[in-house]
């Protein structure tokens, strides 16, 4: 079935998680859904991540792995993204791992929603605790928007699947070179975009919270002024949409949270920089 385009394509960036990746890739081989590829994008990984992965590609001819110079995660999905040949896109982050009915339902949904996004529950695990993570999505575009603004709701991908003509219609790309808040900007722009959306109320994705090495893991000042600069950058979206007055105030809370640490974070307490 060399021919065959899959209805699904996975994106993974992949970087220094040998511990991890196996059962991130397990999680995905076992679905329910088959019709899917599974891009692992390697992004200058100098542990066993990389050939952990062509280990994979070379049992599973679903597989494809893609090596690249280290460029972040942004840049990872770049390349997965002009590389995917499926229908729909869903990304996973490689320290996680998904129930096996994750692309069944959340393809199935979307079919039946005629849909550009559907979003479903997750669980927040760590090493003694798992939290199951309700997020309510019954509502209309512009009120997801103020929500994922004032972090009601959380900006991430991987709890998503998305036609990925969303993507290629409005010339999407990941922002590089950031690596604090990129998946909010992508995930508001998107939904800006987005002539329909639903919800599935099924914990499907296991976020895995215990990586010293993922990005949300550790804190420093660069990241801070990373997410300042995104705050500017959802303000120049909302700008570009209409939407900026009639979300202004949610915008106003994310650039308060952008800054927070250094009014709240005893090592970079700055009031004149706050």
């Amino acid at each position: 079935m060399k021919n065959h385009t899959p209805k699904i394509s996975v994106i993974v960036p992949v970087y220094n998680v040998e511990k991890y990746l196996s059962r991130c890739i397990d999680s995905i081989l076992a679905q329910t859904f088959t019709d899917f590829e599974l891009l692992l994008i390697d992004d200058g990984s100098t542990d066993n991540s990389g050939r952990i992965c062509d280990g994979y590609a070379g049992k599973d001819n679903r597989i494809r792995v893609f090596h690249k110079e280290n460029g972040g995660a942004s840049s990872a999905r770049n390349l997965g993204l002009d590389n995917a040949t499926g229908e729909y896109i869903a990304f996973i982050d490689a320290d996680d791992w998904i129930e096996i009915e994750y692309l069944n339902l959340l393809y199935s949904t979307l079919r039946e929603q005629n849909a550009d996004i559907v979003a479903c529950d997750y669980i927040i695990e760590r090493k003694h605790s798992s939290l199951y993570i309700n997020q309510d999505y019954r509502c209309d575009i512009v009120c997801i928007i103020k929500k994922l603004l004032n972090n009601d709701l959380k900006g991430y991908l991987w709890n998503r699947l998305f036609t990925k003509k969303l993507f290629i219609n409005n010339n999407i790309h990941f922002p590089e070179g950031i690596g604090m808040w990129e998946d909010l900007l992508i995930i508001v722009d998107l939904y800006i975009k987005a002539k329909h959306i639903c919800y599935l109320p099924n914990a499907l994705y296991h976020y895995w919270l215990s990586n010293p090495l993922s990005a949300t893991y550790s804190f420093n000042e660069e990241k801070m002024r990373q997410k300042i600069y995104v705050s500017k950058l959802l303000e120049e979206c909302l700008e570009k949409s209409n939407l900026k007055k009639v979300c202004l105030k949610e915008l106003y809370i994310r650039q308060l949270i952008a800054k927070m640490e250094y009014a709240t974070d005893y090592k970079l307490c700055d009031f004149k920089k706050w």
